[in-house]
């Protein structure tokens, strides 16, 4: 599946962003933001191919990544990401407002608080998460 013109131009416009806000809320390692497009957005789009169910949760999204480039790329399947973390929702909340992608829905929630995960949602996607607290 190869990106739309429009596709790249939402995914430059996203991490545009992300290094605007990266200066202020570190979204993504400071050492690391130099291979944001290469190690970030291309990471989170090789599972494109992976992806079941109608409906996906991005659990612990932190700067949207892995469900955000790929909300881009599948306009056809439903993402919520989920952070526990404000300032990273305040991010995400941002940048679906800007973008308006309309298959995508935010949700500041704690895993431990919110145990029906899989009956909601056909899959669940995590990069980089902790084991809950």
């Amino acid at each position: 599946m190869s990106p739309t013109d429009d596709q790249i131009e939402q995914l430059d416009s996203f991490c545009s962003e992300i290094r605007r806000w990266n200066k202020a809320f570190n979204l993504v390692s400071r050492q690391d933001i130099h291979r944001l497009e290469s190690r970030h957005i291309l990471d989170s789009l090789t599972a494109t191919h992976l992806l079941s169910g109608d409906r996906i949760l991005d659990l612990g999204s932190g700067a949207g990544l892995p469900g955000y480039p790929l909300a881009v790329l599948r306009p056809d399947l439903a993402f919520t990401l989920c952070d526990r973390n404000e300032r990273r929702t305040r991010f995400l909340r941002h940048v679906l407002a800007s973008s308006g992608l309309p298959n995508v829905e935010l949700l500041c929630a704690d895993v431990d608080r919110n145990t029906v995960w899989a009956e909601t949602f056909g899959m669940v996607l995590a990069r980089a998460v902790s084991t809950p607290e």
